[in-house]
């Protein structure tokens, strides 16, 4: 229990800032041990590159420390793939360590692939740990899927709900990594997820099994899209249609049937699918290598690449508010309620629309909080919104909305769906950059547009929301306070 609390203390250290790490000095020349010069200069030279703020330096950086082959190299490296605030950088220093056949990258890329990240950057650090096989990596990852993340509770008073976010939003990024990794019991481990408690858990489970690509968990998945969750059922039917196979497609037909009508349109796109991926011609075997003679079979892979997902119509849409929820709000709450719920219910009806919230509080510097998972059931959602209020003890956005925005990109956003951010708040975080730096991220890695809403009477929220938006590809827009409607 400890260790797991310790690596992921590890693991998230880097989700407060986007600084560089913190690199030991190098040891000092003595009678008894010298450093090569060399060696000292390449290092020397790596850590002035890696002090940088920008992004592209510090990956340089990782390309200067990879080069030199010494075990102090490694320990920085080490340092860097588990605590440095850029995606890239961590995934640049994990892939160089494995590169070297260093014991400690593959539990490098298993802490990068369950923390908060961008969903392509945690699944290329899960296909690292796949290749490697590392034992204790792969148990780390099913140990998250099991328990989530050990953190010690915060919050205080009223605060404490708002700290409900890391076992069950940790165990979904458990459960992806699993996905990857598909391995005889990581596959076993996915289909005990779909007898979880938590709808949101069986979801990702079923997900998890569409990615491992095995036919053997289809009477599982035939089940699980009979699921009274229609999140469940949906992504179950949809890991059928990736599996595919003639009793996958015995399962669509059925589900395709289902009385709930969106239910049963997911269940026949799945079901076109793989019908039309059964259809499609084989391609043509690989190349033999050259000097094999090309006569031997060559041995197939221990597991394929994810099948490819089922392209979703133009105008499906994943929907995510980030929404300010302290006490400051509370006047302006009515109204946003009203226009956050008419920007759901006035999507158009030809597409597909998912929807999900953050909202976030402030308390002392805390990580506060409370998140509902992107849902194709608008009438679960919407009754979960109706149900929120902006109270607490702290009426400032401060460190909080980063941290809001990094739980964006750990909530399941989709490849094949376009991604809308809209964030709304009244007062501006503690740290512009890294709210900044998040909205790029969720804009660069997953194509989503972030969209920045203030309440018209503080200057200073606007130019906040506009740095954001600018970031994030997206635009600033008013939210007047007062008795006035909001502008569209």
């Amino acid at each position: 229990m400890r260790t797991l609390a310790l690596l992921f203390a590890a693991a998230t250290s880097a989700l407060a800032a986007n600084e560089p790490v913190e690199l030991p000095p190098l040891p000092k020349d003595s009678l008894s041990s010298q450093l090569d010069p060399d060696v000292r200069t390449g290092l020397e030279a790596a850590r002035r590159k890696y002090a940088s703020p920008d992004e592209t330096e510090r990956e340089a950086a990782v390309a200067l420390f990879a080069a030199v082959l010494h075990p102090l190299a490694d320990d920085d490296l080490l340092k860097i793939a588990d605590g440095d605030g850029f995606p890239l950088v961590r995934l640049r220093a994990a892939e160089a360590l494995m590169a070297r056949e260093n014991k400690g990258s593959a539990m490098s890329a298993a802490k990068l692939a369950v923390c908060g990240v961008p969903p392509t950057v945690r699944g290329a650090a899960a296909d690292m740990v796949r290749k490697s096989g590392n034992a204790e990596a792969i148990a780390f990852l099913t140990e998250v899927f099991r328990k989530g993340a050990l953190r010690p509770e915060k919050g205080l008073g009223f605060d404490r709900s708002y700290n409900d976010l890391a076992d069950l939003l940790y165990r979904t990024l458990g459960a992806a990594a699993l996905g990857r990794i598909a391995t005889p019991e990581a596959v076993k481990e996915l289909c005990g997820g779909l007898r979880e408690p938590e709808w949101e858990l069986r979801a990702a489970a079923a997900r998890a099994l569409g990615d491992a690509g095995d036919r053997g968990t289809v009477p599982a998945l035939a089940r699980s899209v009979q699921d009274k969750d229609m999140d469940v059922a949906i992504e179950s039917a949809l890991a059928l249609g990736r599996l595919g196979g003639a009793p996958a497609e015995a399962a669509l037909e059925t589900a395709a049937k289902d009385p709930r009508p969106l239910v049963a349109k997911m269940a026949a796109r799945a079901l076109r699918h793989a019908k039309e991926r059964a259809a499609a011609p084989v391609p043509p075997p690989a190349n033999p290598p050259a000097g094999g003679g090309g006569t031997e079979a060559q041995p197939p892979p221990t597991r394929a690449l994810p099948p490819p997902a089922i392209d979703a119509p133009e105008g499906s849409t994943d929907l995510l508010f980030v929404i300010d929820a302290t006490f400051s709000m509370a006047g302006e709450w009515p109204r946003v309620h009203c226009q956050v719920e008419s920007d759901i219910l006035r999507h158009p009806d030809d597409g597909d629309l998912r929807v999900g919230f953050v909202l976030f509080r402030d308390f002392d510097n805390q990580w506060l909080t409370r998140q509902h998972f992107m849902t194709w059931d608008l009438s679960k959602v919407i009754s979960w919104w109706r149900g929120q209020a902006a109270t607490g003890a702290n009426a400032f956005m401060g460190s909080a909305s980063d941290k809001a925005l990094t739980v964006a990109t750990m909530l399941n956003l989709r490849r094949d769906y376009r991604a809308r951010v809209t964030v709304i708040g009244d007062a501006p975080p503690n740290d512009l950059s890294i709210a900044r730096h998040r909205a790029r991220l969720l804009h660069m890695f997953e194509g989503a547009i972030v969209d920045g809403v203030y309440i018209d009477r503080d200057t200073e929220t606007r130019g906040f929301m506009t740095e954001i938006a600018e970031a994030g590809g997206g635009q600033a827009r008013a939210f007047r306070s007062g008795a006035e409607p909001a502008p569209k």
